[in-house]
């Protein structure tokens, strides 16, 4: 099978972004144009103002993405793009640009959750990460600690009650006198600043949740700073700065480590533009080290938003056959694990197709026998895939006059089983099974190659 070359375009916010990501984990090119200048002066994102820019640079950014991949857009496998969650009018600037790529091009159109793309920097990060593993997601709109069970399949284990920790960053930065982005300020300065100076309280919510709450600490170094200036009181900044950041890390870091333990997953991925920050990478990396937890973290530049990780991202739904139509929309609130409208079920030759992907990228397939011994040992999976054999058998039969000449008899004596996945059949594998294909013990495999031949024919 050919690579498969995806061209990615990221407008969630203030970034206008696009790559292009080979097998979801090399990336050729990633181009990002910031508009952190144009909105430091309004002390965040206005988002007209956010639009309009992205309108602005979003030709010249793909443009450039393209050249530096060295490839050509007639040489992209299918489009892909961010349509949720972010700012509506972001959002939509890239996703009518993807839309109408996608269709002068005649390629399929990948609909990409932002969230997911983060999580997706750590397969470039490390190209033999893989799940199962843990993820703590930190970002100026998100705080979670989510269960990645698969490529596809996530559970949220924890969230953010009310700010999320990027969000306390830039408030406490505005009253500290820092600049937009306030998250970075802050990690500078506190490293003048001594940790223990203020005792900021550590929010852990009740005995055992994964949750967190921002919002309480932001109104405690409110407070403060507020005392201090009644007092006439002398406000140390750099050590207001690393009390609070303290506050906020050690919390991140303990919940996600005890998420490990308690899951029994010891690998630990981060994500999201707080886990930039210096002092959040090196206390998550001791504790990792303590508890025996293997950590991954992006560099920097994938930490915070950018298109290579909706390319890595989009390449694990485009081998699931989960692709968008015309009518996909931009979906501000998009929570991790939905999917809006015009987002696409794919048909039985579709998941053939990605199948065959998979395995002829995947370096570690596993074998039918060990795949289909764990499928039998769960009944609720087994008369799932029971289901979706008849689906896949209906769809044949009915496609088989214009495409192939289909014996029904000899494929119902023979009883054939092809478990073709669907967009979350990766739970298959929770057990540790690494490839998307299952196959009984008596299933002849030639019944899939025909199956891509006729995929191939059309």
């Amino acid at each position: 099978m050919n690579d498969v070359l995806i061209l990615a375009i990221e407008s969630s916010c203030d970034e206008t972004a696009a790559a292009v990501v080979v097998n979801g984990r090399q990336v050729l090119s990633n181009v990002i144009s910031s508009q952190i200048a144009t909105h430091t002066i309004y002390g965040g994102v206005v988002p007209e103002i956010a639009s309009r820019e992205h309108i602005k640079a979003i030709d010249k950014v793909i443009d450039a993405a393209v050249r530096e991949s060295g490839k050509t857009l007639e040489d992209m496998t299918a489009i892909a793009v961010t349509y949720g969650p972010g700012l509506v009018g972001a959002l939509l600037v890239g996703l009518s640009e993807a839309k109408a790529l996608a269709f002068a091009l005649n390629k399929p159109l990948i609909p990409v959750h932002h969230i997911e793309g983060h999580i997706a920097a750590n397969y470039i990060e490390n190209t033999n990460w893989k799940p199962p593993f843990i993820c703590l997601v930190v970002s100026g709109g998100h705080t979670h600690i989510v269960h990645i069970k698969d490529y596809n399949r996530f559970e949220i284990l924890g969230s953010t009650r009310d700010d999320a920790a990027g969000e306390a960053y830039d408030k406490v930065a505005r009253v500290l006198g820092i600049p937009y982005p306030g998250g970075p300020g802050i990690d500078k300065l506190s490293r003048e600043g001594n940790a223990d100076a203020i005792d900021f309280p550590h929010v852990t919510l009740e005995r055992g949740s994964y949750d967190f709450s921002f919002s309480g600490l932001k109104s405690a170094v409110l407070n403060y700073i507020n005392r201090a200036k009644m007092m006439g009181e002398e406000i140390n900044r750099a050590d207001v700065a690393a009390s609070f950041q303290s506050a906020v890390v050690e919390v991140l870091v303990e919940k996600a480590v005890r998420a490990c333990k308690a899951t029994g997953v010891n690998r630990l991925a981060m994500a999201g533009g707080v886990s930039a920050n210096t002092y959040l990478r090196k206390r998550m990396s001791e504790e990792c080290d303590k508890a025996n937890i293997e950590l991954c973290v992006p560099k920097p530049m994938l930490c915070t938003d950018n298109a290579a990780m909706i390319g890595s991202a989009a390449y694990y739904e485009y081998i699931c056959g989960n692709i968008a139509g015309a009518d996909l929309n931009a979906y501000p609130g998009l929570k991790l694990g939905e999917r809006g409208v015009g987002y696409h079920e794919p048909d039985a030759l579709e998941l053939a197709d990605g199948i065959a992907n998979a395995i002829d990228h995947n370096p570690e397939y596993i074998e039918y026998r060990e795949a289909v011994q764990k499928l039998k040992n769960n009944k609720e999976l087994y008369e799932r895939v029971q289901k979706f054999k008849a689906r896949m058998l209906n769809f044949l039969i009915a496609h088989s006059e214009n495409r192939h000449s289909f014996d029904e008899e000899k494929y119902l004596s023979q009883e054939y089983y092809k478990i073709i996945l669907d967009r979350d059949a990766r739970i298959y594998f929770e057990n540790g099974l690494d490839l998307i294909a299952l196959f009984d013990e008596i299933m002849d495999r030639s019944l899939g190659n025909s199956m891509l031949e006729l995929y191939a024919e059309d």
